[in-house]
C-alpha cells in the first residue's frame, strides 16, 4: 500500500498535474488571443479575458479571469470591432470555435479534443489501479487458503478424532473394570 501510495504521489499524479496544466496554458493564451482581437461593448479592445500565464507549471492552479474583466461585463469582447461593439458578437463566435480548433500538442488537438484525452487517461489510470487492487485482493484470498489448508484446523478431523479417542477411553475403561472384577473374584478365591 506504501509503494502504491508513493507510486501515485510521484509519477501518476505528476504526470497528470502536467497535462492539466499544459491544458489550462493552452486555453488561456488561445482564448486570449481572439479575445484581446476583440472590443467590449464599452468599445475597448486589446484586453486579456485570463491573466496570462507565466509557464506551463502551475498553469492550471493559477488559472483567473483578468484582473481588467472581473466585474466587467461590458469588457467581455465580443464584438470583432468597436464599430459593432455594441451588439456585436463576431468575436464571441470567434471564441465559440476555439473549443474545436487545433490548438493543442503542437497543432494537432483542440481543446475538447484534449480535454476528452485527458479524462479518458484519467479513466484508463482508475480502471487500471481498480483491476489491480481486485487481482492483489484475489491473490491475497489464494495465499491465505493455501495457508490455512496447511496449518489450520480442519474441523471434521478434529470431531473424527475426539470420536476415535472416546472410544479409545471407553476401551481402556472396559479393560480397567474387567481387570478390577478379575482382581475381585481372584482375592474372593484367595480368601
Amino acid at each position: 500500500a506504501l509503494g502504491a501510495a508513493l507510486e501515485t504521489r510521484d509519477e501518476t499524479i505528476p504526470g497528470f498535474l502536467a497535462q492539466l496544466d499544459a491544458l489550462a496554458e493552452g486555453i488561456a493564451n488561445g482564448v486570449n488571443a481572439v479575445h484581446s482581437a476583440g472590443f467590449g461593448s464599452d468599445g475597448v479592445g486589446g484586453r486579456d479575458l485570463f491573466a496570462a500565464p507565466t509557464g506551463t507549471a502551475g498553469a492550471a492552479l493559477a488559472m483567473a479571469l483578468d484582473p481588467s474583466v472581473v466585474g466587467q461585463p461590458d469588457a467581455i469582447a465580443a464584438a470583432a470591432t468597436a464599430a459593432t461593439a455594441n451588439g456585436g458578437n463576431a468575436n464571441a463566435t470567434a471564441l465559440a470555435a476555439l473549443s474545436q480548433a487545433l490548438l493543442m500538442n503542437g497543432g494537432t488537438t483542440s481543446f475538447s479534443g484534449a480535454i476528452a484525452n485527458f479524462t479518458a487517461d484519467l479513466g484508463e489510470t482508475a480502471s487500471s489501479a481498480y483491476g489491480t487492487e481486485s487481482r492483489a485482493a484475489a491473490q491475497l484470498s489464494a495465499a491465505s487458503d493455501l495457508r490455512d489448508s496447511l496449518s489450520a484446523v480442519n474441523l471434521e478431523e478434529e470431531a473424527i478424532d475426539l470420536l476415535r479417542f472416546r472410544e479409545a477411553y471407553q476401551a481402556a475403561a472396559r479393560v480397567v473394570s474387567t481387570a478390577n472384577e478379575l482382581l475381585d473374584e481372584l482375592m474372593a478365591i484367595v480368601r
